[in-house]
């Protein structure tokens, strides 16, 4: 758990990530959304305290299925969250442009990529409908997506249409592979403190990773739809010895009351915590 030695400068670890970027490319036949880019971490894990942890990105960080949606299915200028192959000029909007500029990244996409999702919290465009449970659960230690003291980050970092669990677990294990070295890395070399993680989905992932070593550690209660409900809780260490929870509740997926989903968070609150 302690082999991966000091954390890094923000400057070294901001140079990795950006070289880093430019030579990844998503596993092939994986369902990858067309335009997409490598979502490396929603707002700066550079200088986050505090990582909340996940799958992998929406769909809707990139598609639009609406009649706004540009001539590729991607977010229209103005609406657009991240970095796409649109923005970066790789393709063109032009229905009629059938020559393109290539597919590939270039050297100096990699910080335009980056930039946009270290900034990603900071645009007019965050997904908070997602996001906004997952800032209750930060702020219980202290720490906020809105100032950089959080950070979210995924599993993998590609995007895909459908969901993760729609696909093989062929596709699933390509896509969890392809860059699980480099989400250790952010994790152990930066100055995260704290990786919290939402789902039963992602502990059964979490397992199969090297250096993330999880235990159950109690249980949540709640009612829902007239039942008592148990989630598990869980604790132990992520790469380089840091700390990580997480339960088997899916805070965006819960149906109950609002005063019963209260009651959720502040039972999470007291675990965050103790």
């Amino acid at each position: 758990m302690s082999g991966y030695g000091e954390a890094l400068s923000r400057e070294r670890l901001v140079d990795f990530t950006i070289n880093k970027i430019e030579f990844m490319s998503h596993p092939r036949n994986c369902e990858v959304v067309w335009g997409s880019t490598p979502v490396v971490s929603f707002g700066d894990f550079t200088k986050a305290k505090v990582a909340t942890l996940g799958i992998n990105p929406s769909s809707l960080e990139f598609m639009d299925k609406s009649t706004s949606a540009t001539t590729n299915g991607l977010l229209p200028e103005g609406k657009k969250r991240l970095a796409d192959y649109e923005s970066l000029g790789i393709f063109s909007t032009d229905p009629f442009d059938d020559e393109g500029e290539g597919n590939s990244l270039s050297p100096g996409n990699g910080k335009e990529i980056w930039e946009k999702c270290r900034d990603y919290f900071k645009g007019p465009n965050a997904y908070w409908p997602w996001f906004n449970d997952l800032e209750k659960v930060v702020n219980f230690t202290g720490s906020s997506f809105k100032n950089d003291t959080a950070c979210h980050l995924d599993l993998s970092p590609w995007a895909t249409d459908p969901v993760f669990s729609g696909l093989t677990k062929e596709q699933q294990q390509r896509l969890l592979l392809g860059e699980s070295d480099f989400l250790r890395w952010q994790i152990a070399k930066s100055n995260i403190e704290l990786v919290i993680f939402n789902s039963a989905q992602a502990f059964s992932k979490l397992n199969e990773l090297e250096d993330f070593h999880i235990f159950e550690a109690g249980t949540l209660e709640y009612k829902s739809g007239g039942a008592k409900r148990t989630s598990n809780f869980y604790a132990g260490f992520a790469p380089g010895g840091k700390r990580i929870m997480g339960w088997s509740l899916n805070l965006q997926a819960l149906q109950v009351s609002v005063e019963e989903k209260a009651h959720v968070f502040k039972q999470i609150e007291e675990r965050l915590k103790r």
